[in-house]
C-alpha cells in the first residue's frame, strides 16, 4: 500500500487509517503501548517497542488490533481526523514544500502516482467516514503483503514461537504478486504555472533515477557521484558558484520500486536563474567528461563505510536499516556487505552510471517563483 496505490477518490486514505489503527490500539491499551505509525509513497508501516517480558502480550495486542480493527469510535476518528489534517496543512504553509511537490508534479503529471496532493489528501481527513474508511481497509489494506521483522538485543530462544503464537491464524501463506503502477518522465518543453507568495526562485535539474529493481552498485554509485560533485570544495563548480554569491546546491536520490529520480536543486534570486542554470549545464559537462575524481572517490568511500558502522551501533538505527532493507531488497545488507560492494566501486563502474544517467537529453530544468514557473 502506500501514497502511490491509492485511486482516484482516495487519495490519502492510506494516511487516515494509519492514524486511526493506531489511534484505536493505543486507547484500547489504555496508552500502554510504545506504537506509532507512518504511511509512505509505497508503504505503511508500524512500531512497536516493548521488552521481553512483554513482548507476546503487546504483539498479540498489536496484531488483533491490526487485523480485526474496529471501525465505530467516532471520537477516535475526529481526533486523528484533525492530527492529519495539521500535519498535512504544515506542507502545505511550507513554501519550499509546495514547490518540491509542484516540481514533481510538473515533471511526471499530475495525474502519476507518486506525485502526491495535500490539498485532496486534506478533503479526505476531513469528509471520510466510519463506514467508508473500514470499507478501504477490508478493499484494500488488509489484502496487502504484509511483513513482520522482530529485533531484539540477546532475544530468547523462544522468541520465534512467541511470534507464531501471535500470529495464530490472522494470516495465511498464499504470496500474491504485486503489480506497481509504472511512471514515465514526460519530456517538457516550457510550462507556465502561477506560484503565488514565493520570494526568490526555487531551480530543480531533474534525471531519470533509478528504481529498486537497479543493483545497489549503482544505488550506492550515484549517491557517491552526486554528492562529490557537490560537496568538493576543490572542485570548480564548487568555486564557481561560490564567486556568484550561490552557496550550495543540494541533491535528493528517490528509489522506488518501479521508478526514481535524480534532483539537484537550489534557490536562488530570480535575477540569478540564467547564470546557475549555466554554471550547473557546464558543470554536468565536466562531470560526464572526467567523473569525480579519485582523490574524491576514494575520500567518499572511506567516509560511507565509516557512517555505516556508526549507523550499526545505534540500536534504532539499525534496527530501522534492517526493516528498510528487508521491505525494498528482501535481504539484509550489513556495513560488511555493504563495504564489500562499495570496494567494487572504481572509476569505471561510476563512468558507466555517469552515463546511464546524468544524461543530458533527459534533463529537464524547473524553474518555481513568485511570477511563473
Amino acid at each position: 500500500g502506500g501514497f502511490a496505490f491509492e485511486d482516484e477518490g482516495d487519495k490519502g486514505k492510506y494516511h487516515i487509517l494509519e492514524h486511526y489503527l493506531v489511534g484505536s490500539i493505543l486507547e484500547n491499551s489504555d496508552y500502554k503501548l510504545q506504537l506509532d505509525g507512518e504511511a509512505d509513497m509505497e508503504g505503511v508501516e508500524f512500531y512497536l517497542t516493548t521488552t521481553k517480558k512483554g513482548l507476546r502480550d503487546d504483539l498479540k495486542f498489536l496484531i488483533d488490533g491490526l487485523t480485526k480493527p474496529n471501525f465505530k469510535n467516532k471520537k477516535i476518528l475526529l481526533k486523528e481526523s484533525e492530527a492529519v489534517q495539521s500535519e498535512l496543512e504544515e506542507y502545505l504553509n511550507s513554501k519550499e514544500g509546495e514547490t518540491f511537490w509542484a516540481a514533481r508534479g510538473l515533471l511526471l503529471g499530475k495525474d502519476c502516482p507518486y506525485v502526491r496532493t495535500h490539498r485532496e489528501e486534506v478533503k479526505i481527513a476531513k469528509k471520510i467516514s466510519l463506514e467508508e474508511l473500514g470499507k478501504f481497509y477490508r478493499e484494500k489494506f488488509k489484502r496487502g503483503k504484509w511483513t513482520l521483522v522482530v529485533s531484539a538485543y540477546a532475544p530468547e530462544k523462544n522468541i520465534e514461537h512467541i511470534v507464531e503464537e501471535c500470529l495464530g491464524n490472522s494470516f495465511c501463506d498464499e504470496g500474491k504478486k504485486l503489480v506497481y503502477p509504472e511512471c514515465e518522465v514526460k519530456t517538457l518543453n516550457e510550462i507556465r504555472k502561477p506560484i503565488t507568495n514565493v520570494s526568490g526562485a526555487y531551480v530543480y535539474f531533474t534525471f531519470p533515477g533509478m528504481s529498486f529493481e537497479n543493483s545497489v552498485l549503482e544505488r550506492l554509485a550515484i549517491n557517491i557521484i552526486c554528492s562529490t560533485w557537490l560537496s568538493s570544495n576543490k572542485g570548480q563548480l564548487f568555486k564557481q558558484l561560490r564567486q556568484s554569491g550561490i552557496y550550495g546546491i543540494d541533491y535528493n536520490t528517490f528509489f522506488f520500486k518501479r521508478m526514481g529520480m535524480v534532483i539537484f536543486s537550489a534557490h536562488v534570486p530570480l535575477a540569478k536563474v540564467d547564470q546557475l542554470t549555466s554554471l550547473v549545464r557546464n558543470g554536468l559537462n565536466d562531470l560526464i567528461a572526467n567523473g569525480v575524481g579519485t582523490e574524491a572517490l576514494d575520500d567518499r568511500k572511506k567516509s560511507d563505510a565509516e557512517s555505516w558502522l556508526a549507523e550499526w551501533d545505534s540500536n534504532e538505527e539499525r534496527h530501522n536499516w534492517i526493516v528498510q532493507d528487508i521491505v525494498q531488497d528482501g535481504t539484509v545488507y550489513p556495513p560488511e556487505k555493504l563495504t564489500k560492494i562499495l570496494g567494487k566501486i572504481n572509476q569505471d563502474s561510476i563512468q558507466k552510471v555517469i552515463k546511464k544517467i546524468i544524461n543530458p537529453n533527459k534533463l529537464s530544468v524547473i524553474v518555481l517563483s513568485g511570477v511563473s514557473a
